[in-house]
């Protein structure tokens, strides 16, 4: 293989790695305050891809999650960002499915706001049900669940990728299927 395959290989392969981590960071857990945009040195590549494929990055990077949560814990991608779990009230398990928006904030974090629930035949806040699955799922460090706001917060900016590499949230239209990001790429290695 030439270098040039070589190197087109490699760029397909960190695009994807990069995109799987911001999906990630839209399934996470911590009570986090939006920071401040911030100034990104570097070659930024501008990606564009639909809903189905942001999923299937996403649950690349969540499978631990997924697979080693105390409760059982799912999610899609479609015209909205859906949970479902099931939580256990009284000893009874009772199905949980919630909807939610993603926003893009100015940063190019993205906070998820809860836009519909049903859980069985019972009424409960969302901010309850938040909280119980924030204490019950153990997301990465870069998501988090915020009861008090029904939502679900995603810092792109502490997603730590290879090489100081940074992601950023530029546009997600779930309706038109279109979601839009950005990696900032440095032009220099950390450490030189």
């Amino acid at each position: 293989m030439n270098k040039w395959k070589i190197a087109f290989f490699a760029l397909v392969g960190f695009i994807v790695l990069t995109l799987g981590g911001a999906v990630a960071l839209l399934f996470s857990g911590e009570q986090v305050v939006t920071p401040p945009a911030q100034q990104h040195q570097g070659n930024v590549v501008a990606l564009q891809t639909t809903a189905p494929e942001f999923e299937a990055i996403a649950r690349y990077y969540m499978q631990d999650t997924l697979t080693q949560s105390p409760i059982p814990f799912d999610f899609s991608i479609n015209e909205t960002v859906n949970l479902t779990s099931e939580l256990a009230v009284f000893g009874v398990d009772i199905p949980v499915a919630m909807s939610f928006d993603p926003i893009v904030h100015e940063n190019g974090n993205i906070s998820l706001e809860q836009q519909g629930m049903n859980i069985g035949n019972l009424s409960l806040p969302p901010q309850y049900v938040l909280k119980l699955i924030g204490q019950a799922v153990q997301f990465p460090d870069w998501i988090t669940v915020q009861p008090s706001d029904a939502s679900i917060y995603v810092d792109l900016s502490r997603l730590n990728i290879d090489s100081g590499t940074r992601v950023r949230a530029k546009e997600i239209d779930l309706a038109a299927n279109k979601i839009q990001i950005e990696l900032i790429i440095p032009t220099t290695k950390e450490g030189e």
